[in-house]
């Protein structure tokens, strides 16, 4: 039986290096008309009553309750989805069987849900994996939100999705390390650490951008501008680099201290997570940034991030792009990309579908159907472009 450790939750979901590919796998052939069905625990009871767990597994697996899950998974909007698994939460407490069958084939069945762009269905799914996690405690719903929206958006943490993108990403180094090593990095020498860090940097070109596996330290810019007393020219920028856009450029260990110690969000990461992984990547200068909005496997939209330089309707709408969009190993994301010197498209990183992204020239509430590409009559995808003046 699978051992489902929600709060330490990198083994949970990723042990099997099959997931994240069976994501993008179709759908089976096998679909059930509307209405779903409502009586869920009448409809499984009948294949519970007089089978042993083994031909449970197996009925379960060749024909009978896949189809099921495939139509679901096609339906998360869907009012009969939630319903079908609040009921299936209530069976599983009572039910060690079905917790069983479950258990045993997480990845196939109910793992495709985490990354519903259904905040609402989400959380019921996480309610569902904690029954099975321990159906003897009870959770409020605070906690479940809470840990319903730090699972998921660590689901999209860069060493999890990084090699599927690499060939169009900048060159990227991940160091694996816990809390206390961070740690007793930003407050002492540690001198087997800096030198890891060293040939990183040299490895990268010289100059690097950090972050941990959930955000950067983005916010540390006045924190460094007084350390430094707004003399940016001891932090290594010429005067052609903007410090609020250049600040995150650095090329030394004392540079990547000070942005850690300044840092707010880094802070707030260290306190919450055991693990982190410190990732350094090269850095690059992009010219034109924008966020792209995947759903279902589809770009629905495109939008400048805020402003662009020149038009890249033609481009978004390319067969080029959209092959390049087709390595994102996310039923649903968000990405954010820009263009290099060389007009090449760079995949800068990808984020967690949903509100707690930026919807940049669109709106969560206003374009919901556009973003999530349920608008029958539209042609995706919609393209949402500023140009400078």
């Amino acid at each position: 039986m699978m051992n489902v450790d929600l709060l330490s939750n990198k083994d949970f979901v990723y042990s099997k290096s099959k997931f994240l590919q069976s994501l993008k796998e179709k759908s089976s052939p096998h679909f059930y008309e509307k209405p779903l069905i409502h009586n869920i625990e009448a409809f499984i009871d009948k294949f519970l009553t007089g089978m042993n767990t083994k031909n449970l597994i197996n009925t379960f697996l060749n024909n009978n309750l896949s189809p099921v899950f495939d139509k679901l998974s096609q339906n998360q909007n869907d009012y009969d989805t939630k319903c079908f698994f609040e009921q299936l939460t209530k069976i599983l407490q009572k039910n060690s069987t079905l917790q069983t069958i479950l258990l045993e084939y997480l990845n196939f069945i109910i793992f495709p849900f985490c990354f519903s762009s259904n905040d609402n269905l989400r959380n019921i799914i996480y309610q569902l994996l904690l029954t099975l996690n321990d159906n003897t405690k009870i959770y409020s719903k605070q906690d479940i939100i809470k840990i319903s929206k730090q699972i998921y958006e660590n689901l999209y943490n860069l060493e999890y999705y990084f090699n599927y993108i690499s060939s169009h990403s900048m060159q990227t180094i991940i160091l694996n390390l816990s809390k206390d090593e961070i740690l007793s990095f930003m407050n002492s020498n540690n001198i087997e650490l800096n030198k890891k860090l060293e040939n990183s940097i040299k490895e990268l070109g010289g100059n690097i951008f950090i972050k941990l596996s959930q955000r950067s330290p983005k916010d540390a810019y006045y924190g460094i501008k007084k350390g430094i007393n707004d003399d940016w020219k001891i932090w290594g920028l010429n005067q052609n680099e903007n410090p609020e856009k250049y600040f995150l450029k650095v090329n030394n260990i004392s540079q990547i201290k000070l942005l850690l110690k300044n840092s707010n969000r880094i802070q707030e990461d260290l306190n919450n997570f055991n693990e982190c992984q410190l990732i350094l990547r090269k850095w690059i200068n992009i010219y034109d940034e924008f966020r792209i909005f995947i759903c279902d496997f589809r770009v629905t939209a495109v939008s400048s991030y805020p402003y662009a330089s020149k038009d890249y309707t033609n481009y978004f709408k390319s067969k080029k792009f959209l092959d390049i969009m087709k390595k994102v190993p996310y039923r649903q994301a968000i990405l954010d990309i820009g263009f290099n010197e060389n007009d090449e498209l760079v995949i800068i990183e990808i984020n967690p579908f949903g509100k707690m992204s930026s919807s940049a020239l669109f709106s969560w509430v206003d374009d919901e159907k556009i973003l999530k590409g349920l608008d029958p009559d539209i042609k995706y995808p919609i393209i949402n472009i500023k140009i400078k003046n």
